[in-house]
């Protein structure tokens, strides 16, 4: 069923454009067009999988599909963070690391608003180096996460730019040691 839904969306995508058939695409200009505009991902990679397995089950009728799918480009995955706190338990979350609760140190403190802030595993605020944060570019970026290998880049919102820059001014220890933490 969901192949159906996705490939009939690919199809009149391409019939809109005047194509009579898959024949008739022999540049792969409209095939990227149809995911990417230039700027911004249009299709999620859900649809892409779903695509890709009609014409996978077309390439025995159509040889077009061969083509078509040799140019299918990829679609990075884009993940966000959900929240899953109640509106309540949030408040109090964040009371207690902005310091109207318990009193804690900047470095809890710190470790504690990226993981709240960011979504970042424990495993990844372990292993952050100082050179991950960029300040000039409001970035936190990490070359390989822990648990998928893969890179990450994630906007350093103010509240997290000020408690890491109040544990390093502060609190952290001076040491030749390339880890934040």
């Amino acid at each position: 069923k969901l192949i159906k839904s996705h490939s009939s969306v690919f199809s009149l995508h391409f019939q809109s454009l005047g194509f009579a058939s898959f024949e008739d695409i022999k540049e792969q200009k409209p095939v990227l067009d149809y995911f990417f505009d230039g700027k911004h991902y249009l299709r999620n990679p859900a649809h892409r999988f779903y695509v890709k397995r009609f014409l996978e089950a077309c390439c025995d009728i159509s040889p077009a599909c061969k083509f078509i799918l040799g140019i299918l480009p990829m679609v990075p995955v884009h993940k966000k963070n959900y929240d899953f706190l109640k509106p309540d338990e949030r408040g109090k979350v964040e009371s207690v690391l902005l310091g109207k609760g318990p009193p804690l140190t900047l470095r809890d403190k710190a470790v504690g608003i990226l993981a709240f802030y960011t979504g970042l595993r424990s495993s990844d605020i372990a292993n952050l180096k100082l050179d991950d944060i960029d300040l000039d570019k409001d970035e936190i970026i990490i070359s390989a996460q822990q648990k998928t290998g893969e890179p990450l880049s994630l906007v350093l919102r103010p509240v997290v730019r000020d408690a890491i820059w109040e544990y390093v001014e502060k609190e952290r220890p001076y040491s030749g040691c390339v880890y934040l933490f």
